[in-house]
């Protein structure tokens, strides 16, 4: 029998933060802190890991009070995506749960990020997103386009 060489993937979630304007549906990107262990200054969906025994709607309620300041209702789940980064320490497995959320807020504070945006759907293919979450902005792109049509 072969050793398994199996990693125990890193469970995240993310939130796709929506807020209605008179203008249309804003979505929330944040940037990554350029000191980040992994794709440092990239862009994403905010978030973060789930404590053990952590539901993910609380992770992200927590996570977004800790990065943004912000008080978020989350949703339905929208996407789910898998992603192995290589290191130094080998590969990394991020297990992404991402969920659709609202606010009514538009401020946030930067508090562990290092850039975040209110932006439309037309602007989130314009971003360098870190790998695991670029799939699901591409998804995200169309369902917007499909809700305004």
């Amino acid at each position: 029998m072969r050793k398994s060489t199996a990693v125990k993937p890193i469970n995240v979630a993310s939130a796709i933060i929506l807020r209605e304007t008179p203008n249309g549906t804003r979505v929330l990107v944040a940037r990554r802190k350029l000191d980040a262990s992994l794709e440092p200054g990239k862009w994403e969906f905010p978030g973060g890991k789930l404590e053990p025994l952590e539901h993910p709607d609380a992770c992200l309620i927590r996570e977004i009070r800790e990065e943004l300041n912000l008080e978020i209702e989350v949703g339905e789940i929208f996407d789910v995506a898998s992603h192995i980064y290589s290191s130094t320490q080998g590969p990394i497995h991020i297990l992404l749960l991402c969920y659709l959320c609202r606010t009514e807020q538009e401020d946030f504070q930067l508090l562990d990020v290092s850039d975040a945006r209110w932006v439309h759907s037309t602007e989130l293919s314009s971003f360098d997103y870190a790998a695991a979450d670029v799939a699901t902005a591409a998804k995200l792109v169309k369902y917007l386009n499909r809700r305004t049509s």
